[in-house]
């Protein structure tokens, strides 16, 4: 595994490792997952494709000659974007925490467009 890979793979380990803390720590989550474990877990899953997907696509790129850039700078800006929503997510009231969840993947996204488009804008090819 190269390191690029590597730099990935601890990227999504670290900035789900945030999400879940902050997560865990509100009272909703907790109650949701002493009362409704396997729905909730469920629902958990069904969500990890759309969650995980941008670490998946830089992994996948991080073996394709001239793409070690764009994978490093997603790799360094998620887990930033995700501490930064610990606060939001962790303190937010019931009704606000998945709009804080929300948030945070979308920045998460957008740092993954960032990354592939700076990739685009020195020359390389623009695919995701």
């Amino acid at each position: 595994m190269n390191s690029e890979r590597i730099a990935t793979v601890v990227s999504l380990l670290v900035s789900s490792t945030i999400v879940f803390f902050a997560l865990t720590r509100t009272p909703s989550v907790q109650h949701e997952l002493a009362s409704n474990l396997w729905p909730t877990l469920g629902m958990t899953v069904v969500l990890f494709p759309f969650a995980f997907l941008p670490w998946f696509l830089s992994y996948s790129k991080a073996q394709v000659p001239g793409e070690q850039g764009p994978v490093w700078v997603f790799s360094i800006l998620a887990v930033p974007i995700c501490a930064g929503f610990y606060l939001p997510m962790s303190t937010s009231p019931t009704e606000g925490i998945g709009y804080a969840v929300i948030e945070c993947l979308l920045a998460v996204w957008v740092a993954y467009a960032i990354a592939r488009k700076l990739k685009a804008e020195r020359g390389g090819s623009s695919g995701a």
